[in-house]
């Protein structure tokens, strides 16, 4: 029972973090995709 709970926590962390990464790609896309459109010079690092 213990390990089943560990395990789901575990997960659970995981998947938080693999949110927040994904979120983070997501914002640098739109912002390069911003600049292109505005044409700024400044381009976002990926």
């Amino acid at each position: 029972m213990r390990r089943e709970m560990y395990i789901q926590l575990n997960w659970i962390g995981s998947t938080i973090e693999e949110n927040k990464i994904s979120n983070n790609i997501q914002a640098k896309i739109t912002e390069k995709l911003n600049c292109e459109e505005t044409g700024s010079i400044e381009e976002p690092v990926i």
